[in-house]
């Protein structure tokens, strides 16, 4: 059973089977974070490998310690197997019509706020908070610094909008109601989802120097995305 969230700037992730736990520390670099003093529910860990701290875990929450820092992850020691579940709201986000969701996005000292609309097959467009905004329509894009700022076009790689940002899923759990954890090996990164009936309703994503939280606010619903006017 896994799940991860961010320290500071470090990325720290716990693994779970029963009586033990397994941290992994990532730097902002992507790398494993070695040499730390950490300790799990109390005990000091062990170390298992670049980034790896393995100790003996309580049956609750596992309270984690990286020099001298504490955070906590309220995860079960067992959980039921999600994996299919993941699988089918994959499967639903992809089939979607249009997405439009929120974005708040930390490297772990600020953040930033974006909306986005994406229209399949190729229709981007994002905005955020007091910055910068992009409108991306198969091989063309227009992309300003603020708001008063005029687009500025470009050629752009089409992209695949309404694609989720895992691709590949493992140790997927039902960790509370409608709340599953997964891990991502090909980024990495590890994922909270809380999911309605068939999608996301949120998406908390952490990896190195990347601390992501979605909210989405609409699927298949009417949303558009046009070039600018002139």
């Amino acid at each position: 059973v896994v799940d991860a969230h961010g320290l500071g700037r470090l990325a720290v992730a716990v693994a779970r089977t029963p009586g033990t736990a397994i941290v992994t520390i990532l730097g902002i670099d992507g790398t494993g974070a070695s040499g730390r003093s950490v300790l799990i529910d109390g005990a000091r860990a062990t170390a298992c490998g670049s980034g790896c701290y393995r100790a003996p875990a309580g049956a609750g929450p596992v309270a984690v310690s990286v020099d001298g820092r504490l955070t906590r992850f309220d995860l079960p020691a067992t959980a039921p197997d999600a994996t299919a579940r993941v699988r089918r709201a994959t499967a639903a986000y992809r089939a979607t019509r249009s997405v439009v969701f929120d974005e708040t996005l930390s490297a772990g000292v600020g953040s930033s706020v974006t909306r986005f609309t994406a229209v399949r097959p190729n229709r981007l467009a994002y905005q955020t908070k007091g910055g910068a905004s992009a409108i991306v329509i198969g091989a063309r894009r227009w992309d300003r610094e603020n708001a008063k700022s005029p687009f500025v076009e470009s050629t752009q790689t089409p992209l695949d909008v309404t694609q989720p940002y895992w691709t590949s899923i493992s140790n997927a759990h039902l960790i509370a109601p409608n709340v599953v954890a997964f891990l991502d090996r090909s980024l990495p990164a590890w994922f909270r989802l809380t999911l309605g009936p068939a999608l996301p309703r949120q998406m908390h994503m952490t990896a190195a120097a990347h601390f992501m939280t979605d909210r989405y606010v609409e699927f298949g619903g009417p949303a558009t995305v046009s070039p600018p006017s002139r």
